[in-house]
Order: structure tokens, then sequence, then C-alpha cells
């Protein structure tokens, strides 16, 4: 007994409409940016680490790669996130935390940030935690940061921000200060233009270096 024919259970998929759909997308995020609801990077403003930057960051870099007729707009748009991302950075390397989830928690973050304020108050420094002190929670936005100013120097190659790949390779992957600027120092853009302002940004949180100056 031959088995009974199989029917399609979706339609086809429209590539033209899911265009459509994805750059309206893309115009209506827009007004909801990071850097454009809170152009000072005010920690206590925040209600939520600086991934929620880092996200939309890096769609709107490989978005102007795909969409030619929308690379000049949104590049603009790219260029301001990541000024403002590499302007949080803490001198150590790492994209800290800010305190404004922990001071009116919303959340379970909320509750987690506040609770390790109360138990560990030395780890604020000027309304960030650069290093939570205990499970190394923070490289999940590293990570995330770091990825997000990779595709916005794939997008602009501006050698006038050539500091952008260097910044998101000073995150605390490695075990030790030597590994780190090792890393650092292998970057491909010249010495003058890829370290300048990065003096310091040692990615090693467990060390000395790291902790807040």
């Amino acid at each position: 007994m031959s088995e009974p024919a199989r029917t399609s259970l979706t339609a086809p998929f429209d590539a033209a409409k899911a265009r459509q759909w994805w750059l309206r997308e893309i115009q209506r995020g827009q007004r909801g940016l990071p850097w454009v609801k809170n152009p000072t990077g005010d920690p206590r403003a925040m209600q939520a680490g600086l991934r929620e930057a880092a996200f939309p960051l890096d769609g709107l870099a490989r978005t102007a790669l795909l969409f030619p007729e929308h690379r000049e707009e949104l590049t603009t748009q790219v260029r301001v996130g990541a000024d403002w991302l590499i302007k949080l950075q803490h001198p150590s390397g790492v994209f800290p935390f800010p305190i404004g989830p922990g001071l009116n928690p919303r959340d379970k973050v909320g509750k987690i940030v506040a609770r390790a304020i109360q138990e560990h108050p030395e780890m604020v420094v000027n309304d960030w935690i650069p290093d939570d002190q205990t499970d190394g929670g923070l490289q999940f936005d590293n990570g995330l940061c770091g990825r997000a100013l990779v595709s916005a120097w794939e997008l602009t190659r501006d050698e006038k921000r050539s500091h952008w790949p260097v910044a998101s390779k000073a995150s605390p992957l490695s075990s030790t200060p030597e590994d780190a600027m090792a890393r650092k120092s292998s970057s491909p853009p010249s010495k003058d233009t890829a370290t300048s302002g990065l003096e310091g940004k040692v990615p090693c949180p467990n060390s000395s270096s790291a902790r807040p100056r």
C-alpha cells in the first residue's frame, strides 16, 4: 500500500516580504537604541548590561552590508554606537556592568545585581561594576561587545576608528597579562593608530591591572 502524498503546511518563503519586514524592524528599532536613549552613557539610567547595545550594533552593521541602498544611513548609526560603546569600556579592557539594574530591581538580573552589591559594595566603581568578583558572568557582555565592534569595523574600515578591533580583543579571556598583551600586539592596524588611547587595557580581570584604579 503506497503512502499518501505529503503536503506542505507552510506557504513558500517570500524573500521580498521578509526583506521589507526586516527593514521596517530596523527602522523601528533605531528609536530605542541605547546610545539614542542614553547618549551620555549614564549607568544609573540603564536597566540592562552593555549587551543591550551590542545586539543592535552588530545587527545594524551586518544589515548595512546586506542592503547597499541603506548602507550610508546605517553606517552613520553604527559609527555613533561603536564610539559610544568604546567610551564606556573600562581601562582593564572589560565592558563593565551598570549599577542601574540593581538600584530598582525589576527582574532576576536586577535582583542578582542588587544582592551582589549588598554583599560586595567595593565592586562598584563610579556606578559601574568592572569585576563581579564571583563567577565571571560579565564575560558574556565582553564577548558580545567585542563581536559587535568587529562587525562595526568590518563595515566601516575607518582608519580614524582603527581602535575598534583592538578594543574588541581587550576582553578577559586570557589567564595571564602576558597572553593578553601578546594578543593585543598582534592586531592588524599599525601601532600608532591601533593602540591610540588604549594604553593599559590589559584584559586579565583576575589580576591587579584589571581592578579599578
